[in-house]
């Protein structure tokens, strides 16, 4: 089923789900409230037994959703399956703890809309505490070409980021070998072969609590980011790899480390001196530690 308005392109947002029904309804009431835009919301459940199907069929009544509940391989997997489901020309996927600001999809489609060869766009996001309040701005040094993933790793933020879907029929799906690194390894594999933009607008609230993945596995992201970089063609000889020693191996060596050290690291991975392991300063953004449209 999908929205009502007449013009622009349909944005598909797959919302993979196990077990998550405390976060759901949340998620679900930003996507209802998205406005004008044409959409469609496809959750993918792997076959919850905490209230989440009560959720899903309470917010059929309300909403563009289809929804299937069954056992799948993983958050990839789930993810696909919505891919497959789904109908928009534009998709996007937002977890079950995650959430959008009010108008994103209304932007995200008119991008699309207005600018036909473009394949992905990605925006900024808020990462919130496990009650929903703010932290801070992410990522905050934004990447501004997909190249940069290969010096400065994943400066993306992936529940504001959204792919025509040329760019998974022509590429693929997810590779379900990932359960944490998953976004990293799609973005790094499609990354030389689309045409990318980065807009500075916050599309999307990512939340921080204690069993999410971001938390919980964070040496399991270091490990499968680490897999997806060789994967696709990184070199060792790239600020990433000392960024990925630094989570790693030696993070407080070299926080600690001093001028004569960085002296002879920082030129032998290609960076300048005074340059840390981001992608330089972001673009002026304007943005204040608030609520977007707060007063």
């Amino acid at each position: 089923m999908l929205g009502e308005m007449p013009h622009g392109p349909t944005v598909s947002v797959i919302v993979p789900t196990l077990n998550s029904a405390t976060f759901l309804r949340e998620t679900l009431d930003s996507l209802a409230a998205q406005g004008e835009v044409r959409l469609e919301v496809v959750v993918v459940d792997g076959g919850s037994s905490d209230g989440t199907l009560d959720i899903l069929r309470a917010a059929e009544a309300s909403m563009p959703l289809r929804w299937i509940s069954e056992p799948d391989r993983g958050q990839a997997d789930a993810i696909n399956k919505g891919f497959a489901m789904a109908s928009g020309e534009v998709l996007g996927w937002l977890n079950a703890d995650d959430t959008l600001v009010p108008g994103a999809l209304a932007r995200v489609a008119e991008w699309f809309g207005s600018n036909p060869s473009l394949d992905m766009l990605s925006g900024l996001g808020i990462l919130a505490d496990p009650a929903g309040g703010f932290l801070r701005v992410i990522p905050e040094t934004p990447i501004q070409a997909m190249g940069d993933l290969y010096r400065f790793g994943c400066h993306i933020c992936q529940p504001s980021t959204f792919l025509r879907r040329r760019v998974v029929e022509r590429h693929g799906p997810l590779d379900t070998s990932y359960h944490f690194a998953l976004d990293f390894e799609y973005w790094l594999r499609i990354g030389r072969h689309v045409t990318y933009r980065f807009v500075p607008e916050i599309l999307s609230r990512f939340r921080l609590h204690p069993s999410s993945k971001t938390v919980a596995s964070q040496r399991r992201f270091w490990e499968e980011e680490w897999r997806a970089f060789r994967t696709h063609g990184g070199s060792w000889r790239s600020p990433f790899m000392l960024a990925h020693l630094h989570n790693t191996r030696l993070r407080w060596a070299l926080y600690l480390a001093g001028a004569p050290l960085r002296a002879v690291l920082w030129p032998l991975f290609g960076l300048r001196r005074g340059e840390w392991l981001t992608p330089g300063p972001p673009p002026v953004l304007a943005l204040q530690a608030r609520e977007p449209n707060a007063p």
